[in-house]
């Protein structure tokens, strides 16, 4: 089942799984030990598919999914997108704005929560406690639930994190998702007997397509944890087993700092998106626990991954992302001209995987032009095609007309092992226009360490690159999968300054 059968639908999939091998493991909780096999996946969401029915629940409406990560989520995701409806996964913990925010412009006619947890006003609500994984049933239940007319109805609605304007809504179909979902599988060798962990937040879209989705194609098993847990997280390991891990860079980078087990000798290797990895964190984990990375690079608007590295033995690069797949990739200059290999510019993406309009619309610089999507990431591809990124272009720094790249300058921070995080942003400058300063995170007493980190920066960066100032701060602002936002520590810091 490679990755041209990508457009089954959700159901057609986890049924031939259910009859090829209802008793292989597809979804566990790695911390309850609780487990779920094919065949009782196919005959749980069968029951949750009729009870969205009797809701009143029907192909295209909209159904507001804010559950912790966990066996729930996993099954009433499927649910929905096999009743033809359209997800839209909200984090559990998002602050009332922002579930306003997105109850208000998703306009769900079904909100499914935890517990007692805030719902959105207005439209029916379920709430659910843990464990409860089977729908309500009526006193006579259908043997099963009809398929949609189109079984590739459903799909996912999420909303960007607004690092280039305002949030816009992102329709991904269950042909685009599983798309995606059938070449990660493919690239990542995933196959039955395949066992993946995964702790990233599901409301998210890597742990749904990379974890699920091609899990679900590949008819291999998906262990969940609730979050990160670095105190336990190895034990988790050496009593599931993977043969892979999903990651990102701030999970990578706490392990590779605190000592743990050798590796389980299955494991194959962890796959890390979401942000750029830092090189050092790279080089201490993989001499650590002696099992490769591998560096991804995806987005919402393709539904996840758009470029990887090789799987040993192929041949990764470090620092970069790797090539593209799935997808068809371009480096281009601001009039859309291709750039020659090593020379930077805008990354934009296009093809079955990747969308073609936003649903709903923010405020911003229109991103699809002539069958492109421009993704606003800056980057380059070497001779062999490797894409190797720079950085977002709201978050480039412009000094005097020359640009930096933040990634370049924290990589050099975060050679000093003492450094735990690094975020680099434009202050404003009366002259130049902006200056380039650091905020890190420090690990013991920050007088030595300032003091190396200006030598470093000194013998590895030119000097339009080097920090005016390097600030040690307990906390940088991060997002819900760990990545470090930079545009929200500049307008912490510009609105601290306009404060004084």
């Amino acid at each position: 089942m490679g990755a041209q059968a990508g457009s089954l639908a959700v159901g057609v999939r986890l049924a031939q799984w259910a009859a090829v091998q209802p008793d292989q493991l597809f979804i566990g909780d790695a911390r309850q030990g609780a487990r779920i096999t094919y065949r009782e996946a196919a005959r749980l969401t069968a029951g949750w598919q009729q009870a969205l029915a009797r809701a009143g629940v029907r192909r295209g409406d909209r159904v507001l999914l804010s559950l912790p990560n966990g066996l729930e989520f996993s099954l009433l995701y499927l649910s929905v997108l096999m009743a033809g409806a359209t997800v839209v996964p909200l984090n559990p913990e998002a602050p009332e704005g922002e579930r306003v925010r997105v109850a208000s412009k998703s306009e769900p006619r079904l909100a499914i929560v935890a517990g007692s947890a805030p719902a959105p006003d207005g439209g029916a609500v379920w709430r659910l406690e843990p464990g409860a994984w089977a729908a309500p049933q009526r006193r006579r239940p259908r043997a099963s639930a009809p398929l949609p007319r189109d079984p590739a109805a459903g799909a996912v609605l999420l909303f960007t994190s607004g690092t280039t304007g305002d949030s816009k809504g992102v329709r991904l179909s269950t042909g685009r998702l599983l798309h995606t979902a059938a070449h990660i599988a493919q690239h990542h060798r995933l196959a039955p007997g395949e066992v993946g962990f995964s702790t990233l937040p599901q409301f998210h879209i890597n742990a749904q397509v990379v974890g699920l989705l091609a899990s679900l194609h590949a008819g291999s098993t998906l262990w969940l944890d609730d979050r990160f847990h670095a105190r336990d997280f190895w034990q988790m390991v050496a009593e599931i087993q993977p043969t892979w891990i999903n990651a990102v860079p701030a999970i990578i980078g706490i392990l590779g700092r605190q000592p743990g087990p050798a590796a389980p000798p299955g494991l194959r290797f962890v796959r890390s998106a979401s942000a750029p990895l830092p090189l050092p964190d790279l080089t201490r984990f993989e001499s650590r626990f002696g099992v490769p990375i591998v560096e991804t690079y995806g987005l919402t608007e393709a539904g996840s991954q758009v470029a990887a590295n090789p799987l040993p033995p192929g041949r990764r690069k470090p620092g970069s992302v790797g090539l593209p797949v799935g997808v068809r990739l371009e480096v281009v200059d601001p009039d859309g001209v291709r750039m020659h290999a090593g020379e930077a510019g805008e990354i934009r993406i296009g093809g079955p995987g990747v969308v073609d309009r936003y649903v709903i619309a923010g405020e911003g610089v229109p991103s699809f032009r002539d069958g492109w999507f421009y993704t606003g990431d800056h980057g380059y591809q070497d001779r062999d095609g490797y894409l190797y990124l720079t950085g977002r272009s709201r978050e480039l720094i412009n000094r005097g007309g020359q640009k930096v790249p933040p990634r370049e300058v924290e990589d050099v921070l975060l050679q000093h092992p003492a450094v735990s995080q690094a975020a680099v942003i434009g202050i404003p400058h009366a002259l130049l226009g902006e200056e380039v300063a650091a905020y890190v995170v420090i690990d013991g007493s920050p007088r030595q360490v300032m003091d190396d980190l200006k030598s470093l920066c000194q013998r590895d960066l030119s000097a339009y690159k080097r920090p005016v100032a390097i600030h040690a701060v307990d906390r940088l602002p991060v997002g819900p999968t760990g990545k470090i936002q930079r545009l929200r520590l500049k307008a912490d810091v510009l609105a601290a300054r306009g404060a004084s």
